[in-house]
């Protein structure tokens, strides 16, 4: 199974759809937050989407967070804010690991990131819009019978 991740959209449809001609036939997407409503753009894929709201969300609609299984994979969706991400990733591999994850899917740094830590593997797509070193991306996640890979796609 593929999955496409972004994270940190911020308004730009144009990040959308160079995301979505980057990364195509995914058999789904997760947007993680700072404007999850650009998730409806990754509609036009045709197939199943995943939000969870960031710090720039006003929506209560859409949850904070979240744990979906897709592959065969527990994965858990958080934007990262609530777990200070930008100081240490420590706390948000720690809930991961409480809630039985394989992943856990992170934003709000806007730097990529691909690291295991203990049996979880974290991922943060970076930002698909503000990049604050590099260039925009977004990830791509391989899942096959329960297990997570995952790579930086630069836009």
């Amino acid at each position: 199974m593929n999955v496409g991740v972004i994270s940190d959209t911020h308004g730009n449809g144009g990040a959308l759809r160079r995301a979505l001609a980057a990364l195509p036939q995914m058999d789904a997407w997760i947007h993680l937050g700072d404007y999850a409503s650009d998730s409806r753009v990754l509609e036009a894929a045709g197939v199943p989407v995943y939000a969870v709201r960031g710090n720039c969300d006003g929506d209560a609609r859409t949850e904070a967070e979240r744990v979906i299984t897709l592959g065969g994979a527990r994965l858990f969706l958080t934007h990262g804010h609530r777990y200070g991400v930008k100081q240490s990733t420590g706390a948000v591999f720690y809930r991961a690991e409480e809630l039985m994850c394989a992943a856990v899917l992170f934003g709000h740094t806007h730097i990529p990131l691909v690291e295991a830590q203990g049996s979880v593997l974290g991922v943060n797509p970076g930002s698909a819009t503000l990049p604050h070193h590099g260039k925009p991306s977004v990830a791509r996640l391989t899942i096959e019978n329960g297990d997570v890979n995952a790579r930086i796609v630069l836009l």
